[in-house]
């Protein structure tokens, strides 16, 4: 009875603890959460349309155990790739390198919900949902306020 309803809470919460294929071969042995791959590209700059190299981008969905980051390269742009459980998640802009890069930026979020247009490559199950793909991601990040800091 106690492994039963430890199972139904699992199964619950989109997981599955118990796959006998050995002694239930029809048995469908499926685990895991629904998941999307994806690839987003774009420019940082500053209010003056200048590049920001070093930013630091993270999906802060940090699905499968991966922390998918990316950093600007010296145009400003970035590439970042990935999976998340949703096509909606948060990416992250994070000045890691303080005034190295021409300023000490706040952090900035950009909120991410894909389209059916962005959608690159169908889903081939239930369980993946296909690959979607944004370009001209732009963020504009704004200088920190020294009198905040202190």
């Amino acid at each position: 009875m106690k492994r039963e309803l430890y199972l139904l809470l699992l199964s619950a919460l989109g997981f599955s603890a118990a796959c006998d294929k050995e002694n239930e071969p029809n048995q469908v042995c499926m685990y895991g959460t629904p998941r999307i791959d994806f690839r987003i590209q774009g420019k940082v700059t500053d209010p003056a349309g200048n590049p920001i190299p070093g930013i630091e981008i993270r999906n802060e969905d940090r699905s499968y155990g991966k922390d998918n980051t990316a950093l600007t390269d010296e145009k400003g742009l970035y590439d970042i790739s990935g999976s998340a459980f949703s096509p909606e998640f948060n990416l992250s802009f994070h000045d890691i390198d303080g005034p190295e890069n021409g300023g000490d930026f706040e952090t900035e979020t950009l909120s991410v919900k894909f389209t059916d247009e962005e959608l690159t490559a169908p889903g081939s199950d239930s369980w993946f949902n296909g690959t979607y793909t944004r370009t001209g991601a732009d963020v504009i990040l704004t200088e920190k306020n020294s009198e905040e800091e202190e």
